[in-house]
């Protein structure tokens, strides 16, 4: 279903959304929702408090058409400085120059095998200190 865009000055765009803890039919309809808000608007990419849904949860529009869903994420390394020429909708109509990190690491790049060898890592440091 299409949704409402939030638009200036509706303030909800400055809700800090919680974590998804239940991953069942709700979810996937919000999902569905972006991807149909975001065909609706043109836009490759959406947050669920742009469509007054306060869940931490962002759908973007991948080059060949594709989507990927994000739920939950979290940017654990962040490195250099790029300006980036951006529009959104929530101000409709105006394009703003703003600084972005050149490149991220995104919770959602590691694989389960990745996040418990970090795991296993992060305690041999914590043991080296306690000894």
């Amino acid at each position: 279903m299409v949704r409402d865009i939030v638009t200036y000055p509706d303030k909800r765009i400055n809700i800090t959304s919680p974590d998804v803890r239940k991953f069942d039919e709700a979810l996937e309809s919000v999902i569905q929702d972006l991807k149909d808000t975001m065909e609706a608007h043109h836009t490759n990419a959406m947050a669920a408090i742009q469509i007054a849904i306060p869940m931490s949860v962002i759908v973007i529009k991948n080059h060949d058409g594709s989507y990927l869903e994000l739920i939950n994420p979290r940017i654990l390394r962040k490195e250099g400085s790029i300006m980036s020429t951006e529009r959104t909708l929530y101000f409709p109509g105006i394009e703003q120059t703003v600084p972005r990190y050149e490149k991220t690491m995104s919770s959602e790049e590691l694989s389960p095998t990745e996040w418990i060898k970090r795991a296993v890592e992060d305690s041999k440091k914590i043991w080296q200190k306690k000894a």
